[in-house]
């Protein structure tokens, strides 16, 4: 969890929101900072957390179009990767 997620909804222009296509999701860590991107644009960020100094990655997706208990999402990750520089 990051202590600064934006509790407001907001749209991604560079997200593909068609059912079987991909987007490419990348987290970029520095430190207690971390920006995210989608499809190659910088989607959010920077995001900071000092909470931690380490711990574990993880992936999380609720909802669809309209996000909320009734709603489902389908998700399928492959090609994950984590590295250090």
């Amino acid at each position: 969890m990051i202590s600064g997620y934006p509790k407001e909804t907001f749209s991604i222009p560079t997200f593909n929101p068609v059912l079987g296509q991909m987007n490419k999701v990348a987290v970029v860590a520095r430190n207690n900072s971390f920006d995210f991107y989608v499809n190659g644009q910088h989607a959010l960020g920077p995001l900071y957390d000092g909470n931690f100094t380490h711990g574990m990655v993880g992936v999380y997706a609720t909802g669809g179009v309209n996000p909320g208990a009734t709603e489902t999402a389908n998700v399928v990750f492959s090609n994950a990767r984590v590295w250090q520089q």
